[in-house]
Order: structure tokens, then C-alpha cells, then sequence
């Protein structure tokens, strides 16, 4: 059993795909141990793919529970990408052992999805502003270290004033006239 997803769903996804066993001399089955440790490297995969906004491994925002206590859509997010990485590293390995099957459109088609998740989780705004996601955060995800800002708001007004306990006001300076800027303006 993995962190964030089951071997059972994994092999549920590969139904019909691939024949698991327990049974190690069986050369014409996926063994079910081989399972276990390819949906450690997925999951392991997945917590790698996604450090550049989230902490790993994946908590809520105040470290006080673990995977489990995530809220539903998170944890089902972070399930699912779990699950077709480790799909895609077992059909990495092997599809249809013992068969004729050729199972390289499904791999195609679950290493996309995949990619779409990974891209709508750490999509920027634009393609050099590292933290300006398109997307909010996860629900109760706990950020990185190099992302503790992430609220998931654009174009955020940063209150550079000096007062901590004048939390609403304006900058301490400011230019307000319209042609000058901080480069040509003189700040008074």
C-alpha cells in the first residue's frame, strides 16, 4: 500500500490490461511485489513533480495531520495523479505479459493526463514568473518553503509600509503623478 494511493486502485485502472500474481516464478504475470515498489517510485515521482509549490511529502497547510485529513478534492487530485504514474510505470515495465497486446496508445493516453494535472498544478501565469501560478493552490495543502507566499491570488497588493499596526494604509512612499515613475521620479 502506498502513501497516497492503493495497489488495489492501481490495479483496478490496469483491468483487463494486465494479469497480476503473487506467485514470483509466474513468467506470464505482472508479480504483485514488483506493484508495490512502482507505486512507491510513482508516488515518490508525483512529490518530486510537484515541489516547486508543494511541501512533500503532502500535508495539510498547519502540519497537523497527515494525507488523510486533506480535504476531499486534494486528496482525490493527488490520488490520481498517484495512481496513473504508477499505471504508467507499469506499463513501463511490461503490458500484457504473455500476450500479443500492444499497449502503447493507453500508456500515451495516461502519460497525458498525467502531464495535464502536473501543468494545471504548476502552470504560471506567464512562462518566466516563477509564483505567479494561473491556478490557486490545492485546498489545504501545505506549500513548499520556496513558495510560502502561494495564496493563490494575482496581482496582490504588497503593503511596503514600515507600520506594522497600520496594516490598510498606503506605502510610506509613493509617486503620484503620472508621468514620473520610479526611475525619472523624485521621491519626496
Amino acid at each position: 500500500m502506498g502513501r497516497y494511493c492503493s495497489d488495489n486502485d492501481v490495479e483496478l485502472r490496469l483491468k483487463g490490461k494486465v494479469r497480476f500474481t503473487d506467485d514470483p516464478e509466474d513468467e506470464n504475470k505482472f508479480p504483485r511485489s514488483l506493484l508495490k515498489r512502482l507505486v512507491r517510485e510513482a508516488e515518490a515521482k508525483v512529490e518530486r513533480d510537484l515541489t516547486a509549490r508543494y511541501a512533500t511529502p503532502f500535508v495539510n497547510a498547519d502540519c497537523i495531520g497527515d494525507f488523510s485529513t486533506l480535504p476531499d478534492t486534494t486528496k482525490e487530485t493527488i490520488r490520481t495523479m498517484a495512481e496513473l504514474m504508477s499505471v504508467i510505470r507499469v506499463l513501463g515495465n511490461d503490458f500484457g505479459r504473455g500476450t500479443v497486446n500492444d499497449g502503447s496508445k493507453f500508456k500515451e493516453e495516461q502519460e497525458k493526463l498525467y502531464k495535464e494535472m502536473v501543468e494545471h498544478e504548476l502552470g504560471h501565469r506567464h512562462d518566466d514568473d516563477f509564483g505567479q501560478w494561473k491556478w490557486p493552490p490545492m485546498s489545504d495543502l501545505k506549500t513548499s518553503l520556496i513558495n510560502a507566499t502561494d495564496t493563490g491570488s494575482h496581482g496582490t497588493i504588497l503593503n511596503t509600509n514600515a507600520c506594522a499596526h497600520d496594516e490598510g494604509s498606503f506605502p510610506s512612499d509613493q509617486i503620484t503623478d503620472p508621468s514620473e515613475n520610479w526611475s525619472n521620479g523624485k521621491i519626496e
